[in-house]
């Protein structure tokens, strides 16, 4: 028997069938079926235990056909309710959750939270790996070629045109090489130094012969040697080789020039670009592209905030024009997100930057970020759940069907199951909670729990014989005890989970919560109601009971409790002839 407790209890009378707990049957040890405990409603709890109680009260509770009623009423309108409030669920996840409600890491939240929240998460455009006289394919980028630049182009305008994206935060470093090498023919203007409000052409600007009438150091030597020279020169630790004149007193130095090279852009067509042409229309040319834009890198102070964005191949100190030769093994593109708090903001926003760097054509360039990790989960998650909830379902129903052997019993039960997971779901909105992993496994987890709530139920009504109502009592009377222990024990079992300071155990416990109550309630009240009404007809095992009494015979579904039924169930249920003629049902007694 489920209520059984040997270990505790007095011998079994053989004509009582159980033995007993105080909690669940009798204190005063085992007795016969015959003694029924007497008394009022607390009277009959304390005495006669929890089993007593069903079959004195909450039987008799749930026969007259208005209470069912009110039942199927009461379950479908809360069903319905809790399927709406469903609806309302939103995906979300903030790393906050999974740090205890007491750890210092929680005041630096706040502080992002009160000062940082409007800033955006920054995002990276990775691009593919490429080197000198390497076209398209085999995941190389031609970055050299015309066609290749163009498509560096097209990739910046497309991140900064993604609705996503902060305005004018994308920090390309192709762009800037082009105006590096674009600025080397436009006029530049002084503004103090040796050379205050003197105007000349970047590339030909010379220092002065004398400042105040002393003759100036590095005097008629170029000031942008870059324009019109190759890398500086380099020891071997990687540190410019450097000149320096006395002023006054004070040292001034210079970085050696590599060989004369002047710098200068190109049209589409491959032929030399005025100096005053359109940047948007020119670009490098593609035998010096590698050489310039490793000088940029090197040479340029501002070229040298984008050293940390392109990988090469070779990614020595100082590289020599072979090392050059190997290429680069990816660079990025840094941009910022708008910021967003929904979760389908933010697959939204990963979905298009992604197609906006898709529709530029620079080989298998993608962005990416760390949170992309939590994105992906949001953009799948649902998907995911489905699945994973409809296999359990399907796991169940099988091994259901398996167990009582009447498809139309396992509908029942899978009916309460999926009522069951619909008012978790509603109960998670009412509670404040979202959408995200630890609750989509713990639903899973809830149609485990939740058959085993009305599948003992359903078992113990299609191993009776009698009546719809008489089976359903007697399944009730069979197993009211210990579903009603299985779920205050569960509930008892996470309690203490309520005031825990981490998000995960309370989240645990309020969706447990939800399946003990909702567990419960369905097994015990919709499910015995339904039975109760459509329940299927007795389907006997092994030799079966012969009806004797003219209803039994008159209606085979609908059979009367015979003599030998009433043999193999006297621990729990005696009929008497003139009591089922009175009422129509048996009624239990001791």
């Amino acid at each position: 028997k489920p209520d059984c407790c040997p270990c505790c209890c007095a011998p079994t009378d053989a004509a009582s069938g159980t033995c007993c707990c105080a909690c669940t049957y009798n204190k005063f040890g085992c007795v016969k079926a015959v003694t029924q405990p007497k008394g009022n409603f607390c009277t009959v709890l304390l005495i006669g235990g929890l089993k007593a109680w069903i079959q004195r009260y909450y039987i008799p509770a749930l026969r007259p056909k208005a209470v069912k009623a009110v039942v199927i009423f009461v379950f479908v309108a809360c069903t319905g309710f809790m399927a709406w409030a469903a609806s309302n669920l939103k995906q979300d996840f903030q790393f906050r959750w999974f740090v205890n409600d007491d750890a210092a890491l929680q005041e630096a939240f706040d502080i992002q939270d009160a000062y940082f929240q409007s800033n955006g998460l920054p995002v990276n455009i990775v691009t593919p790996k490429g080197k000198p006289g390497q076209g398209d394919g085999d995941g190389y980028f031609d970055y050299a070629s015309i066609d290749g630049q163009k498509k560096l182009v097209a990739l910046h305008e497309a991140v900064e045109a993604s609705a996503w994206i902060e305005e004018d935060s994308a920090n390309a470093w192709y762009p800037m090489l082009r105006e590096w090498i674009y600025e080397c023919g436009r006029e530049v203007t002084f503004d103090d130094g040796p050379m205050v409000n003197q105007t000349c052409i970047k590339r030909d600007c010379v220092w002065p012969e004398t400042v105040a009438g002393f003759p100036y150091p590095f005097n008629g030597s170029l000031i942008y040697e870059y324009c019109t020279h190759k890398k500086n020169l380099r020891d071997e630790g990687g540190n410019t080789v450097e000149v320096t004149e006395n002023f006054f007193g004070s040292e001034l130095s210079r970085d050696v020039p590599g060989a004369a090279e002047e710098k200068y852009l190109v049209l589409a067509d491959g032929t030399r670009a005025a100096d005053d042409a359109d940047e948007t229309k020119v670009y490098l040319p593609e035998g010096h592209f590698w050489a310039w834009l490793d000088q940029f890198l090197a040479d340029s102070p501002f070229g040298g905030t984008f050293a940390s964005e392109i990988v090469w191949v070779d990614n020595s100190t100082v590289r020599d024009e072979a090392m050059v030769a190997l290429g680069v093994t990816a660079t990025r593109i840094r941009a910022n997100y708008i910021a967003t708090d929904e979760a389908a903001d933010q697959v939204a926003s990963m979905v298009d930057l992604r197609a906006s760097v898709a529709s530029a054509g620079v080989g298998d360039s993608f962005p990416y970020m760390f949170m992309y990790l939590y994105y992906e989960q949001y953009a799948i998650i649902f998907v995911e759940a489905m699945q994973n909830l409809g296999l359990a379902l399907l796991a169940v129903l099988i091994i259901v069907y398996l167990l009582v052997a009447n498809f139309g019993l396992t509908l029942l039960v899978m009916l309460c199951v999926l009522m069951v997971d619909v008012n978790i779901l509603g109960l998670m909105w009412l509670w404040g909670l979202t959408i995200d992993s630890v609750a989509i496994i713990n639903l899973v987890l809830a149609i485990g729990l939740a058959v085993d709530y009305s599948v003992h139920v359903a078992h113990a009504f299609m191993q009776t014989p009698g009546t719809r109502q008489e089976r359903t009592d007697h399944a009730l009377l069979e197993m009211g005890t210990a579903v009603m222990h299985g779920a205050v024990s569960t509930f008892l079992a996470v309690l203490i989970l309520s005031t825990s300071k981490s998000y995960i155990f309370r989240i645990f416990f309020k969706q447990f919560f939800g399946i003990c109550v909702f567990g419960a309630a369905h097994g015990l009240l919709f499910l015995p109601v339904l039975l109760s009404l459509i329940g299927p007809s007795y389907s006997p095992v092994g030799k079966p009971a012969t009806p004797t009494t003219p209803a039994a015979k008159a209606d085979p579904n609908e059979v009367k409790t015979s003599t030998a039924a009433s043999a193999t169930t006297e621990s729990s249920v005696s009929v008497s002839a003139s009591a089922s003629k009175k009422r129509g049902v048996a009624t239990a007694t001791h």
